[in-house]
């Protein structure tokens, strides 16, 4: 039950807000947040282990890409 509480909250991560800034208003393209990976499946683990697993968050708008806020599910 841990691990399945550990791997949500890992995953968690791909729910952001996002902050486009000013970029529509100049006509310019906003920043586009892209996730190559959204969900990963931890291989059976065994209680008290700790697990990690990092996703990738890439910008593929021409704006920054400001993180404002990461809630968990």
């Amino acid at each position: 039950m841990r691990t399945r509480f550990a791997a949500s909250l890992v995953l968690a991560v791909v729910f952001l807000a996002v902050a486009p800034a000013h970029a529509a208003e100049e006509g310019q393209s906003a920043p586009d947040a892209y996730f190559p990976e959204t969900s990963y499946e931890f291989s059976p683990v065994v209680e008290g282990s700790v697990v990690v697993h990092e996703f990738v968050i890439k910008n593929r708008g021409t704006q920054p890409l400001a993180i404002l806020d990461v809630k968990s599910t």
